[in-house]
């Protein structure tokens, strides 16, 4: 059954942990690499982030992609991160992703291989593909 699912899963993914999640990751290693690609900014309403109130959120809500992939993350205000909570985020923020991961996504892949995550940018397009269609 994996291999129909794996051009869609990718090669890193596990249906089974995708069927029914899986250990998460250490998340607070992704968060300086998007700091400085989001520039501090909260990536739903672009204002500041601070320290205090910042949420790195599943941008594929983690119920429709359990799988904890570097370029599927992005850093959202508390307050956008709990009205969002496991909805699917607007088109324009699809295309503003979309459009982050094309421009930083090599650099998201090598921050992440170094701190040894995974990071799938083709599986989380494949994704977002689905989870939008």
């Amino acid at each position: 059954m994996y291999a129909n699912n794996r051009d869609v899963l990718g090669k890193t993914a596990d249906l089974n942990k995708f069927l029914f999640g899986g250990d998460r990751n250490n998340l607070a290693l992704v968060r300086p690499v998007l700091i400085d690609i989001q520039r501090g900014r909260s990536f739903y309403w672009r204002g500041p982030l601070t320290v205090a109130g910042t949420h790195l959120d599943h941008f594929i809500v983690r119920t429709r992609y359990p799988v904890d992939v570097g370029h599927n993350f992005v850093l959202a205000d508390n307050r956008c991160n709990a009205k969002k909570r496991d909805r699917m985020p607007a088109c324009e923020h699809l295309v503003a992703w979309t459009e982050r991961n094309a421009a930083y996504g090599g650099q998201i892949r090598s921050a992440l291989e170094e701190r040894e995550m995974i990071s799938e940018q083709a599986a989380s397009n494949r994704v977002a593909h689905w989870a939008y269609g």
